[in-house]
């Protein structure tokens, strides 16, 4: 058997990925989009006992549990180190947080 070269033409090419471009409208086979209760009514003045009811309601019957490293990482903007010590004490003062 002989070989020959391979021609550039003739090597498989792989298609590029398709740019997803993001709209206000869905296609039959996207999910349509959920309003969360907790992220409706912007207001200047936030009443913390509606916001935090409308955040358990979001949630459903269960919380899950992270580490705060968790939390910081996934879930919190970037704060400063020294506010967010401060916060955090406070949070395990207060029996709010756990080494569990």
């Amino acid at each position: 058997m002989s070989s020959s070269p391979v021609v550039e033409s003739e090597l498989p090419t792989t298609p590029l990925p398709q740019q997803t471009t993001h709209t206000n409208t869905y296609t039959e086979k996207e999910s349509p989009r959920v309003a969360r209760l907790s992220h409706q009514g912007a207001e200047r003045e936030v009443q913390m006992k509606e916001v935090r009811s409308r955040a358990l309601h979001d949630l459903g019957p269960s919380i899950p549990e992270v580490s705060f490293d968790q939390f910081k990482a996934a879930v919190l903007p970037h704060v400063d180190n020294a506010k967010l010590e401060q916060v955090y004490d406070a949070l395990k003062k207060d029996g709010e947080l756990s080494d569990e």
